[in-house]
């Protein structure tokens, strides 16, 4: 693979990500909206399961961007000797995961707290 693909691909990977924290977003704001606005108890289960399927999938889909984007530097044999290639390498793949899935995890509790408060 040369540099034109593989940074296409990471960049492909990397919207995967942004678009999981929209997703993620999305799913609580709406469901906070439909919340505030209903003002129906009746709502809370249904609303708490549309939560948990958005960061569950957000995550999922967070995660898999992340993974390739580690496996795609780890194959960048052609960039290994740049500065891209070497910061690449040594990015800290493990604590944006961590970051990711605990901000996700995170407005997700609040969320279901909000339902049941």
């Amino acid at each position: 693979m040369d540099n034109k693909d593989l940074i296409g691909w990471a960049d492909h990977r990397f919207k995967a990500v942004v678009m999981s924290g929209y997703l993620s977003l999305a799913s609580v704001l709406g469901t906070l909206l439909i919340s505030v606005i209903g003002n129906n108890n009746d709502l809370d289960l249904p609303l708490t399961v549309v939560v948990i399927a958005g960061v569950l999938f957000s995550m999922l889909l967070g995660m898999g961007g992340l993974d390739d984007i580690a496996a795609l530097g780890r194959d960048a044999d052609s960039l290994a000797n740049t500065n891209f290639g070497k910061n690449w390498r040594k990015a800290p793949f493990a604590m944006f995961k961590s970051v990711l899935l605990l901000s996700q995890l995170l407005m997700a509790v609040f969320t279901i707290m909000f339902f049941y408060k």
